[in-house]
């Protein structure tokens, strides 16, 4: 899985994934955070990019390299 948790009210999202997935890259959509669409990539070498979070919210991840954009 994604090991996703949200922390709404300090503005953290935290993101740590199991082992990489054998089956290639995977895609979660329709995702929430706050009222905003969320999505989640997380490619065969370990990086995700997240899409659609509010600029202020922290990203808390130990390891793997994460990109985000609104």
């Amino acid at each position: 899985g994604l090991g996703l948790s949200a922390h709404v009210p300090d503005g953290r999202l935290q993101l740590r994934p199991g082992p990489r997935p054998a089956f290639g890259p995977l895609e979660v959509t329709g995702l929430r955070y706050a009222g905003h669409p969320v999505s989640i990539a997380l490619d065969t070498a370990g990086e995700a990019t997240i899409r659609g979070l509010p600029p202020q919210v922290v990203i808390e991840t130990d390891r793997i390299v994460v990109s985000a954009s609104v």
